[in-house]
């Protein structure tokens, strides 16, 4: 005679072993969806870069000359110089972002503009790709 204990232990014992085949079962029959999956997983990830945004590039460049003068000084620098190529990227960047712009001009006729408590200054003579040191003036 078959008890319910048999029973139950069986059904335990076989959905097992059909659980352990099943993925072999699963790869012989072409349906493993690893690189699709590695795709989707690229194309997502790639969506989340901050280079997506116009100009992200280079107020992460902004960013760390204000984190090291932030470290040697203990609070943000006044002034930060830039080229004029980064300038532009970072408009770019607070269109695309839809923040507030406000560029002003400093009594020295340079250009500059208000980026979290430091001023992003112009200057036209330096190379387009410049990002200078935080400074205090």
């Amino acid at each position: 005679m078959i008890t319910r204990r048999h029973v139950i232990t069986g059904a335990f014992v076989t959905s097992g072993l059909m659980a352990q085949s099943m993925p072999a079962a699963a790869s012989s029959r072409g349906d493993d969806n690893t690189p699709i999956l590695a795709d989707i997983l690229s194309e997502l990830r790639a969506s989340r870069m901050p280079d997506r945004l116009p100009g992200a590039h280079e107020v992460e460049l902004v960013r760390q000359s204000r984190r090291l003068y932030l470290k040697q000084t203990g609070r943000f620098p006044q002034i930060i110089d830039v080229g004029f190529g980064v300038w532009e990227r970072i408009i770019d960047w607070y269109i695309g972002t839809g923040q507030q712009l406000e560029v002003s001009q400093l009594g020295t006729g340079n250009y500059y503009v208000r980026f979290l408590g430091t001023n992003i200054v112009l200057k036209a003579d330096l190379p387009e790709d410049y990002v200078g040191q935080g400074t205090d003036r």
